[in-house]
């Protein structure tokens, strides 16, 4: 499976038409968020996050961590909180000049440096100790940043609504999950 989802993502990172931007929407038990993707400063992780739009692997998974005052994150796990086969991608794109602003969205990153393809999120504040540290030590962990790929353009207030819902501890996690499950129940490609 992991093989299929890395080929499939390969395939169509050389897809994404540079210079015209590409626009998702996140539909979500809670409303839709409309993206726009940075095809110009973010090829790579553009093409496999459509990539991985297009086998549907966002379909059916659930924001697992939402904070009013840091992030929404989702892709990663379906509604038991078990955790999706992913793949790192070995390239970083974080030193691209996007920011982690309120209300864009990047890939969250493991301990190597490297993208995780299905766990994305959207900033609710700014996190300006997630951006690329060209002054940190290469060999450090997270010293590359969080790749930063497009912005919300549409559905912050649904955003918002996500990031303020009740939390608690639940499955592999210390907080922030929300007590009802929020589900990605697709993401689809408008443009």
């Amino acid at each position: 499976m992991k093989k299929l989802f890395l080929i499939i993502c390969a395939l169509f990172s050389s897809s994404s038409d540079a210079g015209q931007n590409s626009i998702v929407v996140i539909k979500t038990t809670m409303g839709d968020i409309t993206v726009e993707l940075n095809n110009d400063k973010a090829p790579k992780t553009v093409a496999s996050f459509l990539g991985a739009i297009k086998i549907r692997a966002y379909s059916d998974t659930i924001f697992h961590l939402t904070q009013s005052d840091f992030m929404i994150m989702g892709g990663a796990y379906n509604t038991s909180l078990e955790e999706l086969p992913s793949q790192p991608s070995n390239i970083n794109e974080a030193d691209n000049g996007l920011l982690n602003e309120k209300g864009t969205i990047a890939l969250n990153i493991n301990s190597n440096s490297q993208p995780i393809i299905n766990e994305f999120y959207i900033n609710t504040s700014d996190n300006a100790f997630l951006d690329h540290k060209p002054e940190a030590k290469e060999n450090s962990a997270y010293s590359k940043g969080h790749p930063v790929f497009g912005k919300v353009i549409k559905g912050m207030d649904v955003v918002t609504l996500i990031a303020n819902v009740e939390t608690t501890t639940k499955g592999p996690f210390r907080d922030n999950v929300p007590v009802e499950n929020i589900i990605i129940k697709s993401i689809s490609i408008v443009k």
